[in-house]
C-alpha cells in the first residue's frame, strides 16, 4: 500500500515537472533578444499644423509600406517599432506600443494604425519631453534588444 502511494506521488510529481518544463521551454525560447528596438518619436505639438501633422503620419505610413524599408528591417534582423507623438510636458503623449515588423504585412498593419490615429497631442514644442518619452518607451519595453534606436537616429546600444 505504501509503495502504491509513493508510486502515485512520483507520477504526480513527474507530471508536474513535465508540465512546468513544457511551459518553461517556450518562455526560454522567447527570452532571445530582438535585434533592433526602434522608437519613432514625432513632434505633435501645436507648432506642427494639421497639414504637417497629416504629412508626418502619411510619410511614416508610406515608409512602412516601402519594400526597401521592409527589406532593410529584415536585413537588420528581428525588429520591433513603437511610435510616440509628443508635445510639451503638460500634455499626454499618444503612442503605439511595440509592434514587431517582420514583413510587408506587418509594415502595412502598423501603417494603418498610424493613419487611424486622431490627433490628441498639442502644447508647446517640448523636445526634451519627446526625448524622455522615447527613452521611457525603450526602458519600459518587456523585451530585450541588441540595439535600441530612437529620436532621429540617436543610438543607445543594448537594452
Amino acid at each position: 500500500m505504501k509503495s502504491r502511494a509513493l508510486y502515485n506521488r512520483f507520477l504526480s510529481l513527474s507530471a508536474t515537472a513535465l508540465a512546468l518544463w513544457t511551459f518553461w521551454l517556450p518562455a526560454e525560447a522567447e527570452a532571445r533578444c530582438l535585434d533592433v528596438a526602434l522608437v519613432l518619436a514625432i513632434d505633435g505639438s501645436s507648432s506642427v499644423d494639421s497639414a504637417e501633422y497629416q504629412l508626418q503620419k502619411q510619410g511614416i505610413a508610406e515608409a512602412l509600406r516601402d519594400p526597401q524599408v521592409i527589406a532593410a528591417m529584415r536585413q537588420a534582423g528581428d525588429v520591433a517599432v513603437s511610435v510616440i507623438f509628443w508635445g510639451d510636458a503638460g500634455q499626454p503623449h499618444q503612442k503605439i506600443d511595440w509592434f514587431r515588423v517582420a514583413d510587408s504585412k506587418d509594415g502595412d498593419r502598423l501603417a494603418q494604425r498610424i493613419e487611424r490615429m486622431h490627433r490628441n497631442v498639442k502644447g508647446s514644442t517640448g523636445l526634451g519631453t519627446g526625448l524622455v518619452a522615447a527613452l521611457d518607451m525603450i526602458a519600459e519595453a518587456d523585451f530585450c534588444a541588441n540595439r535600441a534606436v530612437c529620436c532621429q537616429g540617436i543610438s543607445f546600444g543594448t537594452m
